[in-house]
């Protein structure tokens, strides 16, 4: 699939949620494009937001190794096999190389629904209503909890958005 095929792939269901609860599009799309390199690591092939299991997942899910960052060296417990914790200096954090779950899709449109529920949870909701990507990306990173664990995760959407909007016709 090319990266054209994979934004017009996920873009319809985009727009659906959008138009359900307001998270931009462009948002959606350009954290698909990061999450899944353009759709080619997707977790099990539907998983396209590398959304994790929770222990009350029903569902099907798969285990696969991934790159953490907490703020300390006492997360190893969370994590089925942890392969190495190390220091990061310059950002005062700790990057954890380790196996998690992840959820298992059947399909993207499955996970492009599931997507909304975890962005519509409530230590996001102060998001919602932003309708600049760029700037919705920023304020899921501003709370309490984060969305993601990078430390750098609002810059590079920022830039990953920029690169979606090229092929958006």
């Amino acid at each position: 699939m090319t990266k054209a095929e994979f934004i017009a792939r996920i873009v319809p269901g985009a727009k659906n949620v959008e138009d359900k609860c307001g998270i931009p599009y462009l948002f959606i799309v350009a954290q698909a494009v990061l999450e899944s390199g353009w759709g080619k690591k997707a977790i099990g092939g539907d998983n396209i937001f590398g959304i994790k299991a929770t222990k009350n997942w029903q569902g099907k899910k798969i285990l696969v190794r991934t790159l953490e960052y907490f703020n300390d060296d006492k997360q190893g417990a969370k994590f089925p096999k942890v392969y190495s914790i190390t220091y990061m200096p310059k950002t005062g954090r700790y990057r954890y190389d380790v196996d998690a779950w992840f959820k298992d899709y059947d399909n993207i449109d499955e996970c492009i629904v599931d997507h909304m529920g975890v962005l519509l949870q409530p230590n996001f909701k102060h998001a919602l209503g932003e309708k600049d990507p760029k700037k919705y990306a920023e304020k899921i990173q501003a709370g309490t909890l984060k969305y993601a664990t990078a430390p750098n995760y609002a810059k590079v959407m920022a830039s990953v958005i920029d690169t979606v909007k090229r092929y958006i016709v």
